[in-house]
């Protein structure tokens, strides 16, 4: 698995997310069947919707907050911290001028 240095929360990287590009960021938390739903709407096949929203419920209630050392391994550089990620693509998450 492939992640940067620090393990995040949602909340935690909305925070980030607003701090960089001076967009508001908020979370809405939606239960599993509805973003499932959400995902049909959208088009994503049934099972795999069920799937996604299923993953994401994981990730949200902290199943997924290993951080790994592949990247150091694999490139022998340290990641990129999710506070360098949004200020390197800030302009492209501000607000409309």
């Amino acid at each position: 698995m492939l992640t940067g240095p620090q393990a995040l929360s949602y909340p935690e990287a909305a925070e980030i997310i607003t701090a960089g590009t001076g967009r508001k960021i908020r979370i809405v938390h939606a239960g599993a069947d509805e973003q499932a739903a959400d995902l049909r709407t959208a088009g994503v096949p049934a099972g795999f919707a069920r799937l996604l929203a299923a993953a994401d419920a994981g990730v949200r209630d902290g199943g997924q907050a290993e951080v790994s050392t592949a990247v150091l391994d694999l490139t022998g550089r340290p990641p990129r911290t999710f506070s360098q990620f949004v200020h390197d693509h800030a302009a492209r998450w501000a607000p409309a001028a």
